[in-house]
């Protein structure tokens, strides 16, 4: 069984190299390097990284996740703010 977000032609083509499965397809995923000139775009879709992450059971993630952290920098703000008004 493989991918129900595949078109037709991508799951045919996948056929043809003899990857039949999900688990046979996880293991197709490579990871690139993206050039500079590429970085601000969007990455595509890969669903051999999707099969991998169903293999092992993780969560994967493409490119570097942007995390903002909201309660610490408030904290420093309130801080300083009540330093000025002393």
């Amino acid at each position: 069984m493989m991918l129900a977000g595949m078109s037709a032609k991508e799951r045919q083509k996948l056929r043809s190299k003899g990857s039949f499965t999900v688990t046979q397809l996880s293991y197709t995923f490579r990871p690139r390097r993206r050039p500079k000139r590429l970085r601000d775009k969007r990455e595509k879709h890969h669903h051999s990284l999707k099969a991998l992450a169903i293999r092992e059971k993780q969560i994967h993630i493409v490119g570097s996740p942007g995390l903002k952290i909201e309660g610490s920098r408030q904290r420093a703000a309130r801080r300083l703010q009540a330093r000025m008004c002393l």
